[in-house]
């Protein structure tokens, strides 16, 4: 069984090791951004998505995950795949609303917060979220320097806590990373939103 994600291709081995025996995951980056960090960013890459999307299925992979928290063009790319599209912010968001009365959400940058909400109303969640806050960092700056990355991310996701989230979902792959030590520090559930992804890709590839 094979399971195409779309994105960093230097996370491969790291969602490797989330796997179950017999699934073989490959990375491959989608488009020219490294890190999208706009609403602009993500739709201007969504051709190359859905072109990845569709060479994933013709190279026979089982299922794809679109790496990416805002999801560009899944709904397009299940339209054209036969294979499941699992998407990191639809999973990451569920998860989150399955874990606690009401979830909050830290996302990356202030610019990218109207985004989120939009995504938590399209999947009905509205009224389970508590509160989205900005970490206010870049994302290239999440991976090049965790300590500083970590440092932003703890009062946000404690401003979460504050206006009554009992769960979280971090707003970026790159983010997922800092998931269980933002739940030690808080003692809440903390959305890894990679790992997730994976198990939810498999979960309709194994039950075939």
């Amino acid at each position: 069984m094979r399971i195409c994600y779309l994105g960093p291709s230097e996370r491969r081995a790291m969602l490797q090791e989330y796997a179950s025996p017999g699934m073989a995951i490959e990375a491959r980056q989608a488009g020219s951004r490294a890190a999208p960090e706009s609403v602009y960013d993500e739709y201007m890459e969504i051709p190359a998505h859905l072109e990845a999307v569709r060479q994933a299925q013709s190279d026979g992979h089982d299922a794809v995950i679109v790496g990416c928290f805002g999801d560009p063009g899944i709904d397009a790319a299940r339209e054209i795949a036969a294979i499941p599209v699992v998407g990191l912010g639809e999973t990451s968001l569920t998860i989150a609303a399955m874990l606690g009365t009401r979830f909050g959400i830290v996302t990356p940058l202030r610019r990218l917060l109207p985004a989120s909400l939009r995504q938590v109303r399209a999947l009905g969640l509205d009224r389970r979220l508590a509160h989205i806050e900005p970490a206010e960092i870049p994302i290239l700056a999440i991976r090049e320097e965790p300590d500083d990355a970590l440092r932003l991310m703890l009062p946000a996701a404690r401003k979460c806590c504050e206006q009554g989230a009992e769960s979280l979902a971090l707003a970026c792959g790159s983010m997922s990373a800092y998931a269980q030590r933002l739940q030690e520090q808080l003692g809440i559930p903390v959305v890894h939103g990679l790992k997730v992804c994976v198990r939810f890709a498999e979960l309709p590839v194994s039950s075939n």
